[in-house]
C-alpha cells in the first residue's frame, strides 16, 4: 500500500511540476525605419505565468536601447542567451521588448 501511495505522490508532483523557461512568438511588431537606417522593434508578446523565464530571438545581431517591461509597466531583467535573450518574466502575463538595431 506504501509503496502505490509513494508512485501516486510522485505522479502528483509530476504533474504539477512547471517548466522553468518558455519559448515564445511575438503576437504583435512593430518595425520603425528612420532616416538614418537604425530600425526601432517594439515586440509585445504572452509570457507563461508562472515560468521562470521567456526566450525571444531577437532580429539583428546587434542592439542597442533595449527596454523590457511587463504588463503592469515594471522593468523586467534579461540576459543574453544563444540568438536572443533570456527574459526573467515570472508573475507576468504580457511582456513589451522595445529596442534599436542597424541590422536591418
Amino acid at each position: 500500500m506504501g509503496f502505490k501511495l509513494n508512485i501516486l505522490l510522485i505522479l502528483l508532483l509530476a504533474y504539477q511540476i512547471t517548466p522553468a523557461y518558455a519559448v515564445t512568438t511575438p503576437q504583435d511588431i512593430t518595425i520603425n525605419v528612420q532616416s538614418d537606417g537604425v530600425t526601432r522593434l517594439d515586440y509585445l508578446f504572452q509570457a507563461e505565468v508562472t515560468s521562470l523565464q521567456t526566450n525571444v530571438t531577437l532580429l539583428g545581431q546587434r542592439y542597442s536601447d533595449l527596454f523590457i517591461i511587463n504588463d503592469e509597466g515594471l522593468p523586467l531583467e534579461y540576459s543574453e542567451s544563444e540568438g536572443g535573450l533570456s527574459i526573467y518574466s515570472l508573475g507576468s502575463s504580457l511582456v513589451n521588448l522595445t529596442y534599436m538595431t542597424s541590422d536591418l
